[in-house]
């Protein structure tokens, strides 16, 4: 769609998304952009923005979901720039199974972590805490013939003494990352 057959406030939204996108926006940003632009009717739907932007609506539809990230969730990342739309469906998919009040309950309680590996605040979301970033305390294995797991630790004298409890984390931790594969 030529800019000329625009509304003037389609040509504006078409001037705000175009400079946003320059400036090398988040997902998140562009995403709340699209969502306001549908919101105040500038077009009757996602296909229209989609053609008069110049993008495809499976975009369309990934920054939409982008937009609904709670901001608590996008301050836990630090950057939003660092929410890619992979991440988004990860996030979306832990939502699905914890609910949302849970999701902003456990960003809240984590804080900024631009510490953390992307992969490592969605486990902590999946699981409800964070694994801790100092040197590695156990080493997991498997071998070939056996069917089990096997756990290593330098530590392991002192862990040994609440193993019941080291086992309930374990299978939380297993059961989180399991309904995330």
């Amino acid at each position: 769609m030529k800019p000329d057959s625009l509304t003037p406030h389609q040509q504006e939204a078409f001037a705000q998304y175009s400079e946003l996108r320059q400036r090398n926006t988040s997902i998140i940003t562009l995403g709340r952009l699209c969502s306001s632009f549908l919101n105040r009717q500038f077009w009757q739907s996602q296909s229209e923005m989609a053609a008069a932007l110049g993008i495809s609506k499976p975009h369309v539809t990934r920054l939409l979901h982008a937009a609904r990230v709670p901001d608590e969730v996008i301050h836990t990342f630090g950057d939003a720039h660092r929410i890619s739309f992979e991440t988004v469906r990860t996030l979306a998919k832990i939502e699905n199974q914890i609910g949302r009040l849970l999701l902003i309950a456990r960003a809240g309680s984590f804080g900024t972590r631009r510490d953390l590996k992307v992969q490592e605040i969605l486990a902590a979301f999946a699981t409800g805490f964070v694994a801790p970033t100092r040197e590695q305390v156990v080493r997991l294995a498997r071998h070939k013939e056996e069917d089990y797991i096997r756990l290593y630790s330098a530590q392991l004298s002192r862990m040994s003494s609440d193993l019941p409890r080291l086992e309930k984390a374990i299978n939380a931790v297993l059961e989180g990352v399991l309904q995330l594969i």
